[in-house]
């Protein structure tokens, strides 16, 4: 390569940021903590504390209704994650066994099943899917799924050899997306086929968000602003006070 050409090319990598340019290094928790408001979008109204202990506060307003957030921050590379603590008070209430599958298990043509799971709340007329069923089987091992839109989880016979004779001898109950943790329920008698939960919702609150992705906007080497991602038109962008 001649000289001259070793130095276009020299030029044009620096040009393009490949030469000489050094990684920016992620700014400290210190740097960035502080009290952010929103900017730039109109009838709404919003705040950000970012507290140097990794705790976060967050508030918003728009049309009359307010919502609210608390839980953890941190920082991944340049962006600024916000992760919402989940507040309930829900839980899983009386438990009722039956020797009788329920419907649409008991059909014609339906697959055999040990036993049935269903959560609902009676007094609400609601079921509710998405829980975490566990059952323990006598051999030991444990058989997972979660409640369809029915409210409804069964677990099916199975026909190989180490499953023969097998019984369900307690079922683990969890509702993680509304903040409850696993519990365990003995099943009473091995005829039992069906259990009827009932689920308090409690006071669920709803936050604004559970994970909120924010990148971080700088001015010179300082933090100026946080913008939340992906980006939007106009921006939500929440600047530094």
């Amino acid at each position: 390569m001649t000289l001259s050409k070793c130095c276009f090319a020299l030029l044009t990598l620096a040009a393009t940021g490949l030469v000489g340019a050094e990684p920016v290094k992620a700014p400290s928790m210190r740097a960035i903590s502080g009290h952010y408001y929103l900017q730039g979008v109109r009838e709404v109204g919003a705040e950000l504390l970012l507290s140097r202990d990794g705790r976060f506060e967050y508030g918003i307003s728009y049309g009359g209704v307010d919502q609210q957030a608390q839980g953890k921050w941190s920082v991944q590379d340049q962006t600024v994650v916000l992760q919402t603590d989940i507040k309930s008070d829900a839980r899983f209430g009386a438990i009722s066994e039956s020797t009788e599958v329920l419907a649409p298990y008991n059909e014609a043509g339906a697959r055999p099943v040990l036993l049935v799971v269903e959560i609902k709340s009676s007094a609400l007329g609601l079921v509710w899917s998405g829980a975490e069923i566990s059952a323990e089987f006598s051999n030991g091992q444990v058989r997972n799924g979660v409640t369809g839109r029915n409210g409804m989880l069964g677990f099916d016979v199975r026909e190989e050899p180490e499953w023969q004779g097998q019984t369900i001898k307690r079922v683990g109950l969890a509702y993680p997306r509304r903040g409850v943790a696993q519990s365990w329920h003995a099943i009473q008698s091995p005829d039992t086929r069906s259990l009827s939960v009932e689920f308090d919702p409690g006071r669920t609150l709803r936050p604004a968000f559970e994970t909120l992705h924010l990148k971080i906007d700088y001015q010179g080497k300082a933090v100026q602003s946080l913008t939340m991602l992906p980006e939007s038109n106009p921006s939500w962008r929440y600047v530094r006070e």
